[in-house]
């Protein structure tokens, strides 16, 4: 477990995701009452068409990722064509162009990957959940984790599973997961006696990628989300089923004692002879040279072993079906999307990310004049902070998007210029003219 320095140090870093929705920034702009009332209608609608240029510039980037997923996809209904050859066999040029948008896209969302070093040490990590959990790394062909927002939580746990407590736990507040699995001959060959129906059994497809996003997941929980999980007993749970059963066995051979030796005796008779079967077992000479009590004490035998193995196997099955439902409880509330739906989501999420970014960029300098990136940066987090808010404003994002957003998915890309550099100052256009310069660019964005 991390200690308590590195745990509130994960809880102070700052992050760049701005914790308001679109529509609410731009009202907390406006209510500061900077703008005239001309202005301020004409800053809705700036606002407005500065929304639906991204949203077209994001069904572009959209549209990119899913065509890279397309090969990879567990979940294909669709054909594949002379166009699509490649989703039989996708090469590794297709792999790294997934992995390079999927990485691209996550940074525009505002998530950070975790390193090898924080999966290994999660993984090493007993989860809270109370399971034995089993993720085998070597299975993935590719493996990237990303999170945004970490900080401590309050989670209920069971101390030595028996008193209620409340214990401080790191948690991620947004997971997303891209997993892409080995072929299926590297599962057969790991697997020596695993069948082509074995493997088509399995949780996942080999070959295959999976995009999972989760919220509010504990760092220990982290291997809970991966589709190859074996799920077992920890060593207490091992105790509650064997102890038991142990007792149950011993319990057994005493009560079946005569019937044991009765058998013994039968065996003795024809093997060493009258006198040793007698002298040996302390049987008589009927109970083994009769089968009758021979076949009793053997059926007794078998049914009350057969009884208590039938039994232990029910009660391991009853606890694996507690594991899972324990699992699915944990997870099932806090699963957002999955696969295509997730890149459809995190689209979205990007697209939002980076329109209040250039809202609040060219606010900020419309209302109080030039500034320098840092000054601007300084005055926006300032501001973020008074509506409480503490996080790292990323000014360069904004300004980069807002000087040369120009249609990048239209016929004749041009640069816009809402926002202008001299020296080391930057200045925003007036209002009519920076909407004028938007709303040209719509009417001719398919032209």
């Amino acid at each position: 477990m991390q200690s308590a320095d590195a745990l509130n140090q994960s809880a102070n870093t700052l992050e760049t995701f701005i914790p308001f929705r679109r529509q609410d920034i731009i009202e907390m702009c406006l209510a500061e009452n900077r703008l005239s009332a001309e202005d301020t209608q004409k800053f809705r609608e700036f606002a407005n068409i500065l929304s639906a240029l991204q949203h077209f510039e994001m069904q572009g980037e959209l549209e990119h990722l899913k065509s890279c997923y397309a090969p990879f996809t567990p979940d294909a209904i669709e054909r594949a064509t002379t166009q699509s050859a490649d989703w039989k066999s996708p090469t590794e040029a297709k792999a790294k162009e997934l992995s390079d948008a999927f990485r691209s896209m996550l940074q525009r969302m505002s998530y950070t990957e975790l390193s090898d070093e924080d999966i290994d040490r999660a993984l090493k990590e007993e989860t809270w959940v109370h399971v034995s959990t089993d993720v085998n790394l070597e299975d993935f062909e590719e493996l990237i984790v990303c999170y945004r927002g970490r900080s401590t939580q309050k989670i209920k746990t069971k101390k030595w599973y028996v008193f209620d407590s409340e214990v401080d736990v790191p948690v991620y507040h947004r997971v997303a997961i891209l997993v892409r699995f080995k072929n299926e001959e590297y599962f057969k060959n790991r697997r020596s006696n695993t069948s082509a129906l074995q493997v088509a059994s399995m949780n996942f497809t080999p070959g295959k990628a999976y995009i999972f996003h989760y919220k509010d997941i504990p760092q220990m929980d982290l291997e809970l989300l991966f589709p190859n999980v074996v799920i077992g007993m920890n060593w207490f749970d091992k105790l509650v089923v064997g102890v038991p059963a142990a007792a149950a066995v011993l319990g057994a051979f005493a009560k079946l004692a005569p019937q044991m030796m009765v058998i013994a005796g039968a065996l003795l008779f024809y093997t060493l002879g009258r006198d040793s079967a007698l002298a040996w077992t302390g049987t008589k000479e009927s109970d083994v040279n009769d089968i009758m009590p021979v076949l009793a004490a053997t059926f007794a035998i078998a049914t009350v072993l057969g009884t208590l193995l039938f039994n232990q196997y029910y009660a391991v099955i009853f606890k694996q079906l507690q594991f899972q439902k324990t699992v699915t409880d944990t997870l099932f509330f806090r699963n957002l999307e999955n696969n295509r739906g997730a890149l459809c989501a995190f689209t979205d999420l990007a697209e939002e990310e980076e329109t209040k970014e250039m809202l609040l960029a060219y606010y900020f300098l419309l209302t109080r004049g030039d500034q320098t990136a840092t000054e601007l940066d300084q005055a926006i987090e300032g501001w973020l902070g008074s509506q409480g808010a503490t996080i790292d404003f990323d000014v360069s994002s904004a300004l980069t998007q807002l000087e040369g957003f120009a249609g990048r998915q239209t016929s004749k890309p041009q640069r816009l210029n809402v926002v202008r550099k001299s020296n080391d100052t930057w200045s925003a256009c007036p209002i009519p003219e920076a909407f004028e310069l938007l709303d040209d660019l719509w009417d001719n964005v398919y032209t």
